[in-house]
């Protein structure tokens, strides 16, 4: 039995950057279900950037391959505007080289 969200992540919001929406639809409704966090979304790096700085979410979960500016990319902006922010990079991409980057 899941005992549903804290009270101390009912209230933080968390940002799910990624392109594919069948991924932010998976990913959001479990993030909803079991953490309790509020779900804002963006597309691809730039939409993360505007939303992270007008949100200021409590985590991030980015994807790294994105197209127009991609979570490598996407990366240094976030940090520059919190450099202590909890951010998760995600990749489906195997390559060795993309993951260490």
């Amino acid at each position: 039995m899941n005992p549903g969200p804290s009270e101390a992540t009912a209230t933080k919001t968390l940002l799910l950057v990624d392109d594919e929406h069948y991924f932010r639809r998976f990913v959001g409704e479990i993030v909803r279900r079991n953490f309790g966090y509020r779900l804002i979304e963006a597309r691809d790096g730039e939409e993360a950037v505007a939303l992270f700085q007008a949100e200021r979410p409590a985590v991030v979960l980015l994807d790294i391959n994105m197209p127009r500016k991609t979570g490598i990319e996407t990366l240094p902006a976030l940090r520059a505007m919190d450099a202590e922010a909890q951010i998760i990079m995600l990749t489906s991409i195997s390559e060795e080289l993309v993951v260490e980057e």
